[in-house]
C-alpha cells in the first residue's frame, strides 16, 4: 500500500509531539522514582537491621537450649534404647520429662536417628510419635545434619527459626534435635512497627506469617508480583520489596510494603496529564490504524478461516499465497505445519495402537513387520500364588490396590534389564526379552529379572507385614526360543507380541513354580550361562507339563548377585541371631521380654522445681568364660568360670550447673576370674559447668581416664565385643614393681613368662578409673558441622597402673601423670581423636631399685642413676578415628608407648593398633571383628646385639549381640592371641554375656 507525501508529514509531527512529551513526562517520574527508591531502600535496610538482631537472640536462645538436650543423660539414654529397639514412647517419656524442666516455650521439637528418620515430634507442646521409616517429606530438606547454624523450617503451614545439633553416645553420633521458634504474626507485627511498613513472611507464594495489612486472603493473591510495583492496601499506595531469607526454603522471603503517598501525591497531577496526552496519541493511532489495516485484513481473515478448519481436525488442503511480503512468508509457514499436522497424525494412529514405548520406538524407525518375523527370544510368565483365597473378602479397591503395588515392581524388575512388558493377565503378566530390540544376553536379562521380581516381592511382603497384610508369593517361569513376533489382533486395535512353542513353555513352568520360585527351561539357562557362568541354579527332576508330549528338565533359580560366601554368612548369622525372637516366622512381632527399669517404677527423687535431681540406675550382667589351655594374661584363669558384676549409678542434678555421679560395684575383681566377690566404689565425682551458653567445665574425683578412645565407651550397649583391644589388657614385659638389673638381663624377661608376664603391665589397663581433677569443653568450629572437644586433667596413676593405683592414698608420694585429649567431629559420621599421655607409672616400691646417693647424675644427663621412683615416665601417644556409614561402623586406633625402664638406659618403645567393624541390623543384632597387633623395638645389648625386648602379639576377636529388649542384652565373643615365636602361643578366650540395664 503506498502512502501519500501529506500522510507522511502527518505521521513525522504527530511523532515529534508524542517524543517531546514522553520525554519530558519521563524525567519528571525518573524524579519521583528515585526518591521512592531511597524511600525503600531506608526501610529495607531499618528492617533488615532489627530483623537480623531478632533472629540472633532466637539462634542464642535456641543454642541455649540445645545444649541441655544434647547434654541430658535421661535423653541421650532415651535415644538410644529408641533407635536399639524402636521404641519412641521411652524416648518421649524422657523428653517430656526435660521439657519441663527447661520450660520450654510453645514451638517446634523434633529428635532424628543419624539417617534423618523422625523419632518423635513436639509442635506447640504436644508430643507425636513417628515410626521409624516414616520420613515427612515436607521436612526433606531437614533430615540430614549439615552444620549446627541457624536456619529456617517450614512445617504444618509455619515458618520456624530452627537450629540442630548432634547428639553423640561415647563419641558415637546417635542422632540431632532439631528446636525451632515460629516466625508468627507477632513478629511481623513488631518489624513492622520499627520499620513503618507492613511486613509479610512469604513461603511458596502465600503469607505465612504478617502484619494486618498484608496478612488477608486479597494480599496473598498479590503476593507474587514483582519488587517496586505498587499495592493498595486500605486505600492507601504501597511500594512490595522483599529480600529472600537465607537457609530457608526455596522462594521464602521478607516482603515488604513502604506506604508511598507523601511522595506520590504531586506525582498524581502530572499521571492525569499523561493520561490526556495518552489519550490524542491514541486516537492518532486509531486512525492511522484504521487506514492501513485494508492492506492487511484479508490475509489475516485467511488464515483465521485455515486455523478454525485446523481445530476441527482438517490438515488436507493448503492456504493460498498472493503475495511474496511478510504476510506470504506467514502463508508459507502455515502450511508447513499443516504438512507436519498430517504426518504427526497418521503417526499417531500407529502409535496408539502399540503399548511398549521401545515398540512404538521400533515402529517408528520401520524396523518391525506388521505381518510377523521370526525372532529368538526369551519369554517371562509370573504369576501370584494363591490370589483367591488372599483376595477373599477383600473390597474390589483393595485388591486392585494389591495388584497395582506388586505390577509396579514387576514392570520395574522387567523394564530395568531391557526387557518389554506385553501385556497383565489377571492376577500375572508376560514380558519379552529380545524383542522388538534384539539383545544377545536376553535370557541372561530375564534370569536377572525373574530374580529381581522375587526379591521385590519380599520387600513389598516386608510392608504389607508392617501394616499388618498378609505376604503375596508369585511364581515364575522363563523359557527361550524361535517365536513369531509381530502386530496381531483387529483392524483397530493392534498388539506386538510372540507367539509359538516356547511362549506356551513359559507359561507352563509359571504353572509348575511354587511361591517364590524361578524356574527356566533347559535352553534359558545355558543360554544365560554363556553370558555369565557363576548363575546360581540347580537342575529339578525331569517333569511332563501340560499341554507338551515330552518331558522337560528345568532349572530352579537360586539367587541373585549376592550369593556369595560373606553374604551367606552374614545373613546366616543374622538370620540366626533373630530366630528366637520370631519363633512363627510369619507375623515378624516375635516375643517380648521387657523387664522394669528403676526409672520405669518412679525409684528416684526430683524437687518441686526441679532444682535438686537424683537419677538412681543400675546394670547386672551374668558372664561366662572358656579360656584355652593358655591364660590371656589378664584373666589368669584356664579353666571355665561364671563371673557376675553388678553396677549401680546415682546420678545427682542441682540446677543446670552441678553433676554428681557415683558408681557403687560388685564382682570378681576388674579382671574377671573365680575369685571372692568384693564390693567398691568405682567412681565417684562432682563436675559443675563453668559456662551457661558453651560447654566448659571442671571435674573432679575418681573417673574414668580421658585417655585413648576405648575407656569412654568400655561396656556401652552398643558394643558387641567383651574383652577390649589387645593393647589394653595384654600384659608387656615392663614390670611396674621389678627393676632389672641391666639391660641383659631385661632382654631375657620375655623367655620366662610363668615368671615375668602375670607381673608385667599392659600399655594401658582395660578401663582405668584414676584419681585427679579434669577441665574440659566443648565448642562449634566456624559454620560448618565440626564440633571440637577438648579435656585436660591431671591423675594420680599412668594408664597402665593396676587398679589398688587408682584409689585416692595421701600417704601415698605419688607423681601425678597429666593427659590431655582432643576430639573433633568433622561431620555427624567421622570423628577424629588425638590423646597424650605422660607421668610416673612404677608402683610405690619397685624391687631391685636403688636411686644411688646424693651426687649421683640427675635425670636428663644421660644416665638413669640416682633417678627416684617418680622420674621414671611412660609416655602415651594415641590417634583414633570412627566412621559411620547408616549401621555400619569402623573404628581405627594407634598407640605408640615409651617406657622409662629402671637400669635400662635406652628408651624402652612399643607400638600397637587396632581396628574394628561393626554392623547393626534393624532386628536389633550387632556383628563385630576386631585386629590389633603390639610390636616391640630392639634394645642393644652389652654385647651390642639388637633384640626385641618382648615378642610381637596379634589378637582377633569376633563378636555378635543382640538386643532382646531396650534394657536386656546378650552377646557372645570368640578372641584369639597368637605371640610371634614366643614360648607360648598367646591363649584364647571363648565367653558370653547376658546384661540387664535397671
Amino acid at each position: 500500500m503506498r502512502v501519500s507525501f501529506r500522510a507522511k508529514i502527518l505521521l513525522a509531527l504527530v511523532g515529534t509531539v508524542v517524543l517531546l512529551v514522553g520525554t519530558s513526562l519521563l524525567a519528571i517520574r525518573n524524579q519521583v522514582r528515585t526518591q521512592v527508591d531511597v524511600l525503600v531502600d531506608e526501610t529495607v535496610s531499618r528492617a533488615a537491621r532489627v530483623f537480623s538482631e531478632l533472629e540472633l537472640l532466637r539462634a542464642q536462645e535456641l543454642e541455649r537450649l540445645g545444649l541441655r538436650f544434647t547434654r541430658s543423660v535421661r535423653v541421650r539414654a532415651g535415644m538410644e534404647t529408641a533407635l536399639a529397639d524402636d521404641d519412641p514412647e521411652y524416648l518421649a517419656g524422657q523428653v517430656d520429662f526435660e521439657l519441663g524442666l527447661a520450660g520450654y516455650p510453645p514451638g517446634l521439637l523434633v529428635f532424628r536417628d543419624i539417617d534423618g528418620v523422625p523419632l518423635v515430634r513436639i509442635l506447640d507442646g504436644s508430643i507425636h510419635l513417628t515410626e521409624l521409616g516414616a520420613v515427612d517429606p515436607t521436612e526433606a530438606d531437614d533430615c540430614a545434619y549439615e552444620a549446627p547454624s541457624t536456619r529456617y523450617l517450614l512445617h504444618d503451614g509455619l515458618l520456624f527459626t530452627v537450629q540442630r545439633c548432634l547428639i553423640t553416645f561415647f563419641d558415637e553420633p546417635l542422632g540431632t534435635v532439631t528446636l525451632g521458634f515460629p516466625l508468627d504474626d507477632e513478629v511481623a507485627r513488631q518489624l513492622g512497627e520499627v520499620a513503618g511498613a507492613e511486613v509479610c513472611v512469604r513461603v511458596e507464594g502465600r503469607c505465612v506469617a504478617g502484619t494486618a495489612g498484608l496478612n488477608d486472603s486479597a494480599a496473598n493473591e498479590r503476593m507474587g508480583i514483582p519488587d517496586g510495583e505498587e499495592i493498595q492496601i486500605g486505600g492507601v499506595r504501597h511500594a512490595v520489596v522483599s529480600r529472600p531469607l537465607a537457609d530457608a526454603p526455596s522462594g521464602a522471603a521478607l516482603v515488604l510494603a513502604v506506604p508511598l503517598e507523601g511522595i506520590l501525591g504531586p506525582f498524581d497531577r502530572i499521571r492525569r496529564a499523561e493520561r490526556i496526552a495518552g489519550g490524542v496519541a491514541l486516537f492518532v493511532a486509531l486512525l492511522l490504524g484504521i487506514l492501513l489495516s485494508r492492506g492487511l485484513a484479508e490475509p489475516v481473515r485467511t488464515l483465521v478461516r485455515a486455523t478454525d478448519r485446523v481445530r476441527k481436525g482438517e490438515y488436507d488442503f493448503t492456504v493460498e499465497v498472493k503475495s511474496r511480503d511478510e504476510m506470504g512468508d506467514l502463508a508459507d509457514a502455515f502450511n508447513g505445519m499443516l504438512a507436519d499436522l498430517a504426518l504427526k497424525e497418521r503417526y499417531r494412529g500407529v502409535l496408539d495402537k502399540v503399548v511398549s514405548k521401545d515398540v512404538a520406538e521400533e515402529m517408528l524407525k520401520g524396523e518391525i513387520r506388521l505381518g510377523g518375523e521370526t525372532r529368538r527370544v526369551t519369554t517371562l510368565f509370573a504369576d501370584l500364588r494363591g490370589f483367591t483365597s488372599l483376595t477373599e473378602g477383600l473390597e474390589s479397591q483393595e485388591v486392585i490396590g494389591m495388584l497395582n503395588e506388586w505390577f509396579d515392581r514387576a514392570a520395574e524388575a522387567v523394564e530395568g534389564e531391557g526387557g518389554v512388558v506385553d501385556k497383565f493377565l489377571g492376577d500375572g503378566l508376560m514380558a519379552i526379552f529380545g524383542a522388538p530390540i534384539p539383545q544377545d544376553d536376553h535370557a541372561l536379562r530375564a534370569i536377572q529379572a525373574a530374580v529381581a521380581m522375587r526379591d521385590g516381592t519380599a520387600e513389598l511382603n516386608a510392608e504389607r507385614r508392617a501394616r499388618g497384610e498378609a505376604p503375596i508369593e508369585v511364581g515364575i517361569g522363563l523359557a527361550t526360543g524361535d517365536v513369531v513376533a509381530g502386530n496381531s489382533g483387529s483392524r483397530n486395535r493392534l498388539n506386538y507380541t510372540v507367539l509359538g512353542e516356547t511362549v506356551n513353555l513359559a507359561a507352563r513352568l509359571c504353572g509348575e513354580a511354587g511361591g517364590g520360585e524361578v524356574l527356566a527351561s533347559e535352553e534359558t539357562f545355558q543360554a544365560a550361562r554363556a553370558s555369565d557362568p557363576a548363575i546360581p541354579a540347580e537342575e529339578t527332576s525331569p517333569r511332563r507339563l501340560k499341554g507338551l508330549s515330552y518331558e522337560v528338565r528345568p532349572w530352579r533359580v537360586l539367587g541373585g548377585a549376592l550369593s556369595t560366601a560373606v553374604g551367606i554368612a552374614i545373613v546366616g548369622c543374622t538370620a540366626a541371631l533373630l530366630t528366637f525372637t520370631t519363633p512363627d516366622g510369619a507375623s515378624g512381632q516375635g516375643i517380648r521380654i521387657d523387664p522394669p527399669t528403676l526409672a520405669d517404677l518412679d525409684i528416684g527423687y526430683i524437687s518441686p522445681s526441679g532444682f535438686l535431681q537424683i537419677h538412681p540406675s543400675g546394670r547386672f550382667e551374668l558372664e561366662f568364660f572358656a579360656p584355652g589351655d593358655e591364660e590371656p594374661w589378664l584373666i589368669a584363669e584356664t579353666d571355665p568360670f561364671l563371673a557376675g558384676r553388678m553396677r549401680l549409678f546415682v546420678d545427682t542434678f542441682v540446677g543446670d550447673r552441678i553433676f554428681g555421679s557415683v558408681e557403687l560395684r560388685a564382682d570378681r575383681g576388674e579382671a574377671p576370674g573365680a575369685s571372692d566377690l568384693e564390693a567398691r566404689i568405682q567412681q565417684a565425682f562432682l563436675r559443675v559447668a563453668l559456662a551457661r551458653s558453651f560447654d566448659l567445665h571442671i571435674q573432679a574425683g575418681k573417673f574414668i581416664t580421658p585417655f585413648g578412645s576405648y575407656p569412654s565407651r568400655a561396656r556401652s550397649s552398643t558394643d558387641p565385643f567383651l574383652r577390649p583391644p589387645l593393647h589394653y589388657d595384654y600384659r608387656t614385659m615392663a614390670c611396674a614393681g621389678i627393676a632389672p638389673g641391666n639391660v641383659n638381663g631385661f632382654l631375657t624377661w620375655k623367655d620366662r613368662p610363668d615368671e615375668f608376664r602375670a607381673k608385667g603391665a599392659p600399655v594401658i589397663w582395660d578401663t582405668p578409673y584414676p584419681t585427679g581433677i579434669l577441665l574440659g569443653g566443648s565448642t562449634p568450629l566456624g559454620s560448618g558441622a565440626a564440633h571440637l572437644t577438648a579435656q585436660v586433667a591431671m591423675v594420680n596413676s599412668a594408664p597402665s597402673a593396676e587398679p589398688w593405683l587408682w584409689d585416692p592414698d595421701f600417704s601415698r608420694n605419688q607423681t601425678p601423670s597429666w593427659i590431655a585429649n582432643v576430639g573433633v567431629q568433622l561431620r555427624p559420621e567421622l570423628h577424629l581423636g588425638l590423646s597424650y599421655n605422660r607421668g610416673s607409672w612404677l608402683k610405690p616400691a619397685v624391687e631391685g631399685l636403688d636411686p644411688g646417693s646424693p651426687g649421683t647424675p640427675a635425670p636428663g644427663s644421660g644416665s638413669r642413676a640416682g633417678w627416684e621412683i617418680g622420674d621414671y615416665e611412660q609416655e602415651l601417644l594415641a590417634v583414633d578415628g570412627t566412621l559411620t556409614r547408616g549401621m555400619f561402623l569402623m573404628r581405627g586406633e594407634v598407640v605408640f608407648d615409651r617406657w622409662e625402664v629402671p637400669n635400662v638406659v635406652q628408651d624402652v618403645k612399643d607400638l600397637s593398633w587396632a581396628v574394628e567393624g561393626r554392623l547393626r541390623t534393624q532386628g536389633g543384632a550387632w556383628l563385630g571383628l576386631r585386629y590389633g597387633q603390639i610390636h616391640f623395638n630392639e634394645l642393644t645389648d652389652s654385647e651390642g646385639r639388637s633384640e626385641a625386648w618382648d615378642y610381637n602379639v596379634s589378637r582377633l576377636q569376633v563378636a555378635a549381640g543382640y538386643r532382646i529388649s531396650r534394657n536386656l542384652d546378650v552377646r557372645a565373643e570368640a578372641m584369639f592371641n597368637r605371640i610371634a615365636e614366643g614360648p607360648r602361643e598367646g591363649g584364647s578366650l571363648l565367653s558370653a554375656r547376658l546384661g540387664w540395664t535397671f
